[in-house]
């Protein structure tokens, strides 16, 4: 037998295996059709949520970033919240190079500079080290220097999880309970990711993952914001590392992504003023399931300093 003979051979063996087993049309349609017991329906039971008749009225509340994405999002007479929406989670994705970590190394500082507490997880970069390196803990002080923030007051709010220096913390257990542990201990509220890819080797398992961060923020008041890859060379989508559940589970995603202006991009165009051929760095919020937000395409630079501004001088300062 030939090696394409044999290859064959395993396929249908595996696909015979598969109609076996637990996946087959019998074992799907075995449960609409037996019978359902006392003890069963008690059970399910308490799977139904149903409406409460007491009167809970909720506002759209805002967390304050420090950022030019405070603007973004709206209440319901379209104006800014001035924050991003409190207790949602946020990915943000594109291109490499085009300055998400910057920008959410931003965020971390002012936050913690505002006095409250954040968990930041780095996954692709050691923190601090005792060597030579000029390390992201430099390259954040020196941001906060520049920002006019007080150093002092962001370390007492501040708490790394390093998943570089510490491997284990890449191991899904491990991560889970020390981010807990500073949820309820340290009565952090806050947390950035950097990425949320490097934090699980297999992509297939990361809608599981961000499915029970969420679960765990929504139910403490917790706000994330993470970093993802894109996964695919097209930009503005909802293309990235883990798959498309991804940008289905997030309750906000937006971009900060790269391009070269063609003739198809005509809101591209007519929001940002630019032209044809032309290279830009934009700005998109591609959903927000929270509520309104300004969903018109903005051109940003980042500057010599390091940080991500918006460019759009009809419209004023908006980089917070």
């Amino acid at each position: 037998m030939s090696e394409k003979e044999k290859i064959i051979k395993e396929m249908a063996q595996e696909i015979a295996q598969a109609i076996k087993g637990e996946d087959s049309w019998e074992s799907a349609l075995k449960p609409m059709q037996t019978d359902i017991t006392a003890t069963e329906k008690q059970s399910i039971e308490k799977l139904v949520v149903k409406p409460s008749l007491t009167e809970n009225i909720k506002e759209l509340k805002p967390f304050k970033t420090g950022t030019f994405l405070d603007k973004m999002f709206l209440d319901r007479n379209e104006k800014p919240i001035n924050g991003i929406p409190f207790g949602s989670t946020t990915i943000i994705t594109g291109l490499p190079n085009t300055g998400k970590s910057l920008l959410i190394e931003e965020i971390v500082l002012k936050i913690a500079n505002d006095g409250r507490r954040i968990c930041f997880v780095t996954s692709e970069e050691i923190f601090r080290t005792e060597g030579a390196r000029y390390d992201l803990e430099n390259r954040m002080r020196e941001k906060a220097k520049i920002l006019g923030l007080d150093w002092n007051k962001i370390s007492k709010n501040l708490y790394v999880l390093d998943a570089v220096a510490f491997a284990e913390l890449r191991d899904w257990h491990t991560f889970a309970k020390s981010f807990r542990t500073l949820v309820e201990n340290e009565k952090v509220e806050f947390l950035a990711i950097d990425s949320l890819t490097l934090l699980e080797d297999s992509r297939g398992q990361l809608k599981y993952r961000l499915l029970e961060l969420m679960k765990y923020g929504q139910k403490n008041g917790i706000t994330s914001m993470l970093i993802n890859q894109r996964s695919a060379d097209d930009t503005d989508s909802f293309s990235m590392a883990g798959g498309l559940s991804l940008s289905h589970v997030a309750d906000v995603v937006f971009v900060l992504d790269s391009k070269k202006i063609w003739s198809g991009d005509a809101q591209m165009k007519l929001d940002m003023n630019v032209k044809q051929g032309e290279t830009i760095n934009f700005f998109h919020i591609l959903k927000n399931r929270m509520g309104r937000c300004k969903s018109n395409y903005f051109q940003y630079s980042i500057t010599s300093d390091g940080l991500v501004r918006l460019i759009d001088p009809e419209q004023g300062d908006i980089n917070g």
